[in-house]
């Protein structure tokens, strides 16, 4: 049986494929999309790491721009000042 890299929430399997089309393949009988949401399927264990490494640098880039919203707030809360009445 051909082998797949299935790419599924942050790790890495091996998986043995029964039949592959151009969009889909076949394990034990049941069909998986080769890309969506929550899964991916690729030929080699080096383009399925690839694809993990993108999603954690596209990840800790959206951590870092919340980070330096939310540090932005906290000055801006932190350096109010009671107005005179």
């Amino acid at each position: 049986m051909p082998i797949k890299y299935q790419v599924n929430w942050g790790s890495i399997e091996r998986v043995n494929i029964t039949k592959e089309t151009e969009k889909c393949v076949f394990i034990d009988g049941r069909r998986f999309m080769k890309n969506s949401h929550h899964m991916s399927f690729y030929d080699t264990w080096e383009e399925a790491h690839a694809d993990l490494l993108a999603d954690a640098e596209q990840r800790l880039k959206r951590a870092r721009t919340q980070l330096k919203q939310a540090q932005g707030h906290y000055g801006n809360i932190k350096g109010m000042k009671k107005e005179a009445i």
